[in-house]
This record gives C-alpha cells, sequence and structure tokens, in this order.
C-alpha cells in the first residue's frame, strides 16, 4: 500500500519536495546559506586618501581618489573601468598640479564573501604641471624674473592595490585601501626631460573606499 501511494505521489513532487499527500506537495526548504552578503552583480566604488610622491617627484599627493564602475561575471572577481588619480600641491607654486588615470580594472575577492580584495589597472594617465619658470630680464621693465608655465603630458600609467572591507549592509563594504600608481614621463618640474629620458611617478597612498556590490 505504501509503495503504492508513493508511486502516485512522486510525479506530482518532480523536485523532490515532500509529499505530504496524493497529488500535494510541501517544499523542502533551503538551507541557510553560510555567509549573509557576496560580491557578485553590479559594483560601484569610491575612494579618496592621502598619498607621497616618490622617486622623480617628491610631496603630498593629495587628495588621492578613484572612483570605478563594473560587474562580476562571478562571484568574487569583478571586471569594469575606472578613474584613479591624486593632486599633486608640492609639483606646482601657484596651483594644484595633478595626475589621474582612466582605463579597465580587475578586483579579485578571493572568498567572495570576505573583505579582503586586490585590485589592479591599466590607464591612459594625464600629468598636469603648473609651475612658475625663472627667466632673465633682459630688455623688459618691469620684470619679476618668473613665468608661468602649465605643462601637460600623457601615456600608459599602471594602478596596484589590495585593501580589506567589512560589510556595512546587505550590498555595501567598508574599508581601507593601499594602493600605487605608477606614471612614466618626459615632463619634469621645469620642462621636458630632453634626450629621450623619463622621470618615474610613483604615488603610494592610502584611501578609505565604499564599495556597493
Amino acid at each position: 500500500m505504501l509503495s503504492s501511494y508513493n508511486e502516485r505521489c512522486e510525479p506530482a513532487c518532480p523536485d523532490r519536495s515532500e509529499c505530504v499527500g496524493e497529488n500535494t506537495c510541501k517544499p523542502i526548504p533551503r538551507p541557510p546559506l553560510p555567509y549573509p552578503y557576496l560580491h557578485d552583480g553590479v559594483y560601484i566604488r569610491l575612494g579618496l586618501g592621502v598619498g607621497r610622491a616618490m622617486n622623480d617627484f617628491t610631496g603630498w599627493a593629495l587628495p588621492a581618489f578613484e572612483g570605478a564602475i563594473g560587474g562580476a561575471p562571478t562571484p568574487g572577481f569583478t571586471l569594469g573601468v575606472g578613474i584613479y588619480g591624486a593632486g599633486l600641491p608640492a609639483l606646482s607654486d601657484t596651483e594644484m598640479s595633478l595626475v589621474y588615470g582612466v582605463g579597465p580594472f580587475f578586483d579579485i575577492y578571493p572568498k567572495p564573501n570576505d573583505g579582503f580584495h586586490v585590485e589592479a589597472a591599466l590607464t591612459y594617465t594625464t600629468l598636469k604641471v603648473a609651475a612658475i619658470d625663472r627667466v632673465a630680464c633682459i630688455n623688459v621693465s618691469p620684470c619679476s624674473g618668473q613665468v608661468r608655465a602649465d605643462r601637460n603630458d600623457n601615456g600608459l600609467g599602471v594602478v596596484a592595490g589590495l585593501g580589506y572591507e567589512a560589510w556595512v549592509g546587505p550590498q555595501a563594504s567598508f574599508g581601507l585601501l593601499l594602493r600605487v600608481q605608477y606614471f612614466a614621463t618626459s615632463l619634469g618640474l621645469h620642462g621636458p626631460t630632453g634626450n629621450g629620458t623619463t622621470n618615474s611617478l610613483v604615488i603610494p597612498a592610502a584611501l578609505l573606499e565604499v564599495t556597493n556590490q
């Protein structure tokens, strides 16, 4: 009798739900996920902090910033486009100099439910230097001996960083990012370097970041 009842009940419950009567099924509750949140879906990142320009350019990088948007084809692995940069007040006598790059990035969370992540980007980078050059006063009156010189340089740059975030909501996390931005430029503080040489701009920075994903 029992086998006959199961034969009549099973076709009505093809998804292996619990059979509670002929042609009547009771869904079996799914076990809860071992973690409440997951880095997947649409990705939006904003970061702001402070850094230090090194190598051929030296001075504070303030503010260091980044913004990115993308998506995760699989949990924990995000692709997208971002902007990364920093103000360079120490390079300018009159106003803020600036470096920024725009390009594709990836951001990997080895454990999609955890906050540790590693990011990298290849960017088209622009360096804007606003400086005051000293010039000789020859047959010029009045003459301050100075002239303003604004210079730009463009090229490929790279960004790499790692950080950790804590969940503050179902899709929002907040944390600290340690990042390095690199750009090789033909500019110096007072004009092109000349002779085919380049200057190296390296900016390590620490940023507070907010990620919605």
